[in-house]
């Protein structure tokens, strides 16, 4: 949110410094996304390798949210995310603030679903036992 904030404030004030803040920001979020792309791609290999028995246990309750956190992040954030990084005096700057705003509502619905999925495994509720395998009743109490 800081590198949508300063950009914001760049724009409207026209000021060099919260253009270079937002540009600080923005690099950093850049390299923080990067890392978390690689460190995921390493956690989804886990829970099929290390953690297969507990993925097909839970997988038709888990995989939801772990697909939504993915489709948020990966055609979301990362389409913004591209956007903004190297659509900076390529586009307006309307379009250009909006991708790290709409970066920004990205990461939060997947940093949402990462936490719903997280829960979940502490406390699991809204699921049933069907033999060796365990379904949700509702996705809703699941998730919530």
């Amino acid at each position: 949110m800081d590198a949508c904030y300063y950009e914001m404030l760049g724009w409207k004030k026209k000021s060099g410094i919260y253009i270079s803040i937002g540009k600080f920001f923005g690099k950093i979020l850049g390299l923080i996304f990067a890392v978390g792309v690689a460190t995921g791609v390493v956690m989804e290999f886990q829970f099929g390798t290390n953690w297969a028995e507990y993925s097909k246990f839970v997988g038709d309750i888990f995989g939801a949210p772990l697909a939504a956190e993915g489709i948020f992040r990966v055609f979301l954030e990362s389409t913004f995310l591209g956007l903004y990084l190297f659509g900076r005096e390529r586009v307006s700057k309307n379009v250009h603030w909006f991708s790290i705003f709409m970066v920004a509502v990205g990461a939060t619905i997947s940093a949402f679903w990462i936490i719903v999925a997280n829960s979940w495994q502490q406390t699991p509720a809204g699921y049933i036992f069907t033999g060796w395998q365990s379904g949700t009743y509702g996705f809703l109490d699941c998730s919530f």
